[in-house]
C-alpha cells in the first residue's frame, strides 16, 4: 500500500511537493539559524559593550576619587596636624599612574574617547605635582607656604577640570552604553524569535516526516538531536510547551534552575516547574503562558522577578515569552527563555550600597571638620579675652586669679579633646592597651563624679548617685573604666535641661557588674539608638538642648568598654523623655585585694626646696619663654634655647640638671639632641624630658630610644612636670636660683 500511495503520477507528485517543502524548510532552517547566530553574535557584543561601559564609569570613578583623596588629606593635615592625612595624600598620588594605565588599557577599544583620555592625563598629572609640592611643604613643616598653595586654588582648579573631563567622558560613554544597550535589545528580541521560529518549524519538519513514512524516522531523530544540541549551547534557559502549557521541553540550564529534569517536568503544567513572584511583594505573577497565547507576541515582564525552584530556593531572574505558530494563526505553545541574574542585582546592590556609605562618610567626615574647627574655637574667646585682662594696668587679684582659672580651664578642655580623638585613634588601630587592676567600684565613681562635676552644676543638674559598697571590686584599667564613667555623666549632662536630674547607680547579676547613668534630658529616637555609638554621630536635639562637641564620646566609650571584654546599650523611650546608658561587664566582678595607689612623686618632692638647673630648648618663643618664667619663678635656673644646636651647646657649658627638649626643632631636632647628650660623659645622669605634640606610642618608644627619661604631650600636665622635676637629682650642690639664660 505504501508502495502503491508513491506510485502514478499523484504519487509522483505528492513526492515532489514534499521535496519540495522539505527543501525550502532545510533552506529556511538554515537562514534562521545565520540569522540566529549573527543575532548572538551581536547580542554577546552588546553584553560585552555594556561591561565595557561598566568598567569605564566605574575605573573613571576611581580615578576622581583619587584625585579628591589627594588634595582632601593635606587638608585635614593642614587642620589637624595629623600624619595619617599625609600618607592618605601620598597613598593616592601613589596610586593614581597605576589607575591612570588601568583606564587606558580599559579605553583600548573605545577610540572617541582618547582625546579626552589625553586631556584627562594632562590634568591629572598637574594635580599629582601640585599635590606633590603640597606633601613636600608639609613634611618639611612650611605650613604658612602650604596654606598659601591651598588658599590659592591652583589644585582645586586641577581638580576642577579633571572633574570636567571625566564628567563628559561619563556621558559620552553614557550615550555609548544606551546606544548598544538599545542593540543588545534588539538582538535578545531576534534570538527569541529565532528561537521560537526555528522551533516551531523543526516541530513541522517531525510532523511533516512522520507523516510521510516512518522510514524517514532516523533522519527525525537526528533532527531532534539537533535541536536538543542547540538547546543546549544557548547561555540561557529554554523551556517549550504546547499550546495548552505543558512543558514539552527544557535545556540544562533550565534543568539547574529550576531544580526539574526533563524527564520529571514532561507534561506538567509550567505553572508547576516554572514559579515566578514578584521580588517586592512575594506576590505571584501572572501566567506566561497565558500571557502570550491572550497577545499572541513577544511577553517580556518590565518588573523584578524571582523564580522559586523546586527546592523552595529562589534567586532573581529576567525572562520572556514567545508563541510558537503552526499552520494555523493559533500558537501551537510558547517558549520561555530566562537567566539567572543574582551576579548583576548583587553588583548593582553593592555598588548602591557603597555610594551611600561614602556619600555618609563625606558628611560625617564635613560634620566632623566643621565641629573641630567650632569646639577648638570656641576656647580660644575665653583665652583671648583672660590675655586682654591680663595686659590691664589696673587689674586685682580677684580678677588675675579669674583669668588665670579660665585660661587653665580652657586649655585642658583643648587637651581634654586632643586626647579624645588620640584614644579613639589608638582605639581604632587597636594600638590601646589596657593596664588591668582590682579596684573598688565606688572609687571609680568618685572619681568620675568629681571630673563631671563641672559640667553638671554649670547647669544646675541634681545628681544622684547610687554608691556602690566598697566590697564591689572589679577587675579593670581604672584610669579608662573612669574615664568611660565621666563621658556618660557629661554626655547626659549635655542633652538634659537645665536643672534636670542624673542619676548614676550600678548592680551586679551574678559575676556581672553593671553600670547606670540615667537622665531626664531630650531622649534618643528609636533609629539612634545603636547610631549614637558610632564615630562623629550626634543626636539632633532641638536648637539649645545640647553643647554641641565632636560626637566621639559614645564612641570612646564604645571602645574601652569592649576593649574590657563589656557591652554598652542606649535605652531611651522616645524624644523628650530622657535615656538609659547600661554597661556591663562580664565576668568581672573579683575578691581579690584592690591595689592602694602609691603616694606621687610629686607630693613628696613638693616640700623639696633645692633649685634645679633647667635647660628648655624649644623653637616656639613663647612656648619656651613662658615654661621659663613658670620654672623661675618656682625657683629654678633657666636656659633658654629655640634650636637644637644652641641646646646642644647651652647644656655642654652649663651642664644642667634637667633638659626639657622640644622634638620639632630645626637643624637638629629633639631626638638627635637627646641622642649628642647621652654621647657625652656629664650626660649620662641628666634628666632628659621629651615634649612635644605627638604623643602616639610609636613617639614615646622613639624618644625612648633616644634616650629621653620621660615623655610628655603637649600642653603639658602642669602636675606632671612637678613630679618629674622633683624626681630630678641635681648634679651640683649649691645651685643658686639666677636670672633666666637665653641662647643667642
Amino acid at each position: 500500500m505504501s508502495a502503491s500511495l508513491f506510485s502514478g503520477a499523484p504519487g509522483r507528485f505528492f513526492l515532489s511537493w514534499m521535496g519540495v517543502l522539505t527543501a525550502f524548510s532545510v533552506v529556511l532552517v538554515i537562514a534562521l539559524g545565520i540569522f540566529a547566530s549573527r543575532s548572538l553574535t551581536t547580542l554577546n557584543e552588546g553584553t560585552e559593550w555594556v561591561v565595557q561601559a561598566q568598567r569605564v564609569r566605574y575605573q573613571l570613578s576611581h580615578v576622581l576619587q583619587l584625585l579628591v583623596d589627594m588634595g582632601g588629606g593635606l587638608r585635614r593635615f593642614e587642620m589637624t596636624q595629623d600624619e595619617t592625612s599625609i600618607q592618605q595624600a601620598e597613598i593616592a598620588s601613589a596610586e593614581l599612574p597605576q589607575d591612570l594605565d588601568e583606564l587606558h588599557a580599559v579605553l583600548a577599544g573605545e577610540p572617541a574617547l582618547r582625546k579626552s583620555e589625553t586631556e584627562l592625563i594632562e590634568a591629572a598629572r598637574q594635580r599629582a605635582q601640585q599635590t606633590k609640592s603640597m606633601i613636600d611643604l608639609a613634611r618639611a613643616g612650611r605650613m604658612t607656604e602650604l596654606h598659601t598653595l591651598i588658599e590659592r586654588g591652583d589644585s582645586a582648579a586641577a581638580l576642577n577640570r579633571c572633574r570636567e573631563i571625566i564628567a563628559g567622558m561619563q556621558d559620552l560613554e553614557t550615550q555609548m552604553y544606551d546606544t548598544h544597550r538599545r542593540l543588545t535589545e534588539l538582538a535578545q528580541r531576534s534570538v527569541a524569535f529565532a528561537i521560537v521560529a526555528t522551533t516551531a518549524l523543526a516541530v513541522l519538519l517531525l510532523m511533516l516526516v512522520a507523516y510521510a513514512s516512518m522510514r524517514h524516522s532516523v533522519r527525525l531523530q537526528r533532527v531532534q538531536n539537533d535541536l536538543a544540541t542547540t538547546l543546549r549551547s544557548i547561555g540561557d534557559a529554554v523551556i517549550a510547551t504546547d499550546a495548552a502549557g505543558a512543558v514539552r521541553l527544557m535545556n540544562p540550564v533550565a534543568e539547574q534552575l529550576t531544580g526539574w529534569t526533563q524527564q520529571e517536568a514532561q507534561g506538567l503544567p509550567l505553572e508547576g516547574v516554572f514559579h515566578i513572584v514578584n521580588e517586592a511583594t512575594r506576590a505571584a505573577l501572572e501566567s506566561v503562558v497565558t500571557r502570550v497565547l491572550r497577545e499572541r507576541t513577544v511577553v517580556r515582564l518590565a518588573e523584578p522577578t524571582l523564580l522559586v525552584n523546586r527546592h523552595g530556593e529562589d534567586r532573581p531572574i529576567e525572562h520572556s515569552g514567545a508563541p510558537i505558530l503552526g499552520a494555523s494563526v493559533d500558537p501551537v505553545g510558547i517558549v520561555v527563555v530566562f537567566r539567572d541574574v543574582t551576579r548583576q542585582r548583587a553588583a548593582q546592590k553593592a555598588l548602591i550600597e557603597r555610594e551611600a556609605a561614602s556619600r555618609e562618610a563625606d558628611r560625617r567626615k564635613d560634620v566632623f571638620l566643621a565641629t573641630l574647627s567650632h569646639e577648638l574655637r570656641n576656647p580660644l574667646a575665653p583665652i583671648r579675652n583672660a590675655a586682654r585682662l591680663l595686659e590691664s594696668p589696673s587689674l586685682s587679684a580677684q580678677e588675675l586669679e579669674r583669668s588665670r582659672v579660665i585660661i587653665s580651664r580652657q586649655v585642658k578642655h583643648m587637651a581634654s579633646l586632643l586626647d579624645d580623638l588620640l584614644d579613639v585613634s589608638r582605639i581604632t588601630r587597636g594600638a590601646l592597651t589596657l593596664k588591668k587592676e582590682i579596684v573598688v567600684l565606688r572609687s571609680i565613681f568618685e572619681a568620675a563624679v568629681e571630673t563631671a562635676r563641672p559640667a553638671i552644676d554649670e547647669k544646675r543638674h541634681r545628681l544622684t548617685v547610687d554608691w556602690p559598697p566598697d566590697r564591689v571590686q572589679i577587675d579593670a584599667d581604672a584610669v579608662r573604666l573612669t574615664q568611660v564613667v565621666t563621658n556618660l555623666l557629661t554626655n547626659a549632662a549635655k542633652y538634659t535641661e537645665p536643672e534636670g536630674d542624673i542619676a548614676l547607680g550600678s548592680g551586679t547579676e551574678g559575676r556581672t557588674i553593671v553600670i547606670k547613668v540615667r537622665d531626664t534630658g531630650i531622649g534618643i529616637a528609636p533609629h539612634m539608638l545603636n547610631e549614637v555609638f558610632e564615630m562623629f554621630s550626634q543626636v539632633s536635639p532641638d536648637k539649645g538642648h545640647s553643647d554641641g562637641g565632636l560626637g566621639i564620646g559614645l564612641a570612646l566609650v564604645k571602645g574601652l568598654v569592649a576593649l574590657h571584654g563589656g557591652r554598652v546599650e542606649a535605652r531611651s523611650a522616645g524624644l523628650g523623655r530622657g535615656s538609659e546608658f547600661l554597661v556591663s561587664f562580664p565576668d568581672s566582678l573579683t575578691d581579690g585585694p584592690s591595689r592602694t595607689p602609691a603616694p606621687s612623686s610629686a607630693s613628696a618632692g613638693s616640700s623639696r626646696t633645692r633649685p634645679l638647673r633647667v635647660l628648655i630648648a624649644d623653637d616656639n618663643l613663647d612656648s619656651a619663654e613662658s615654661l621659663g618664667m613658670l620654672l623661675d619663678l618656682a625657683g629654678h635656673q633657666v636656659l633658654l634655647a629655640h634650636n637644637g644646636a644652641d641646646a646642644l651647646a647651652l647644656a655642654a657649658d652649663n651642664l644642667p640638671d634637667v633638659a626639657l627638649l622640644d622634638i620639632g626643632m630645626p637643624g637638629m631636632d629633639g631626638y638627635q639632641v637627646a641622642a649628642a647628650i647621652r654621647r657625652e660623659s656629664w650626660g649620662s645622669k641628666l634628666t632628659l624630658v621629651a615634649i612635644t605634640g605627638w604623643g602616639q606610642d610609636d613617639d614615646k618608644r622613639r624618644a625612648q630610644a633616644a634616650g629621653f627619661d620621660h615623655h610628655l604631650t603637649k600642653p603639658m600636665d602642669g602636675a606632671a612636670l612637678e613630679s618629674i622635676l622633683a624626681g630630678a637629682r641635681p648634679l651640683r650642690d649649691g645651685a643658686a636660683a639666677r636670672p633666666i639664660t637665653e641662647s643667642t
